[in-house]
């Protein structure tokens, strides 16, 4: 055999042995590639991707599931996170201040109480708020009738009872409801009409020393519309 066929002969071999390093090259790259995984993931999630969506982060979701090539097992899913507006704080309803009560009627003189409103928290009602006894003239129920900040109530209507009958009594602009008294004590009661309202009951002429006589007296009277 001369040089020539041998030559020929072995002409295959140079191609092959060009094969090997690429081989080598491939087997090596996925090596470093397998290696370089976890940091691979960091540098793309949190540099690369982190300059264009700040607010972006990548989970690793398993190859098993997203076999996307044997180099990169890895399959990335944004998640933009929100910002929630804060939740609003309700403001709490205030409590109404209630209003202070005077009681001035003498407590040995008999019949006299009062009956207060039966309302509901946040109802609006008349509230008693002051009440007076006189031992002297003129014979006569005053009641004077406030709304929330004080001012008279023109127009507001008292109702003044008695055993068998009663009175509807409107407030005039320039001085209290007057109802003149005639019935010893235990005989009239007094309120504010419209609204639920305190009650004032058991008035009537005549002193603690001698009740059933009919010595004259007055009483004085004040309502206030309010809210429980």
């Amino acid at each position: 055999m001369n040089l020539r066929e041998a030559s020929k002969r072995h002409d295959w071999a140079v191609p092959a042995l060009g094969i090997i390093p690429l081989l080598v090259g491939i087997i090596v790259s996925v090596q470093v590639s397998s290696a370089n995984q976890e940091a691979s993931k960091v540098r793309i999630s949190d540099t690369l991707l982190s300059v264009v969506t700040p607010r972006v982060f990548f989970p690793y979701v398993s190859k098993a599931l997203y076999p996307i090539s044997p180099i990169s097992p890895y399959i990335y899913f944004p998640y933009v996170s929100k910002t929630l507006p804060p939740t609003p704080t309700p403001t709490p309803t205030p409590t109404p201040t209630p209003i202070t009560r005077e009681w001035l009627i003498p407590d040995d003189l008999p019949c006299v109480d009062l009956e207060e409103a039966e309302v509901s928290p946040g109802q609006t009602y008349f509230r008693l708020i002051r009440a007076e006894w006189f031992g002297y003239d003129p014979p006569t129920i005053f009641t004077e009738v406030l709304d929330e900040n004080g001012d008279r109530m023109v127009g507001a209507v008292v109702r003044v009872s008695w055993a068998d009958g009663h009175t509807d009594i409107e407030v005039p602009y320039d001085k209290r409801a007057e109802f003149g008294m005639f019935n010893v004590l235990c005989s009239y009661s007094a309120r504010v009409t419209d609204l639920p309202s305190d009650r004032v009951v058991g008035m009537g002429l005549g002193i603690p020393d001698d009740p059933y006589y009919a010595h004259h007296t007055h009483f004085n009277l004040t309502f206030q519309r309010t809210t429980r």
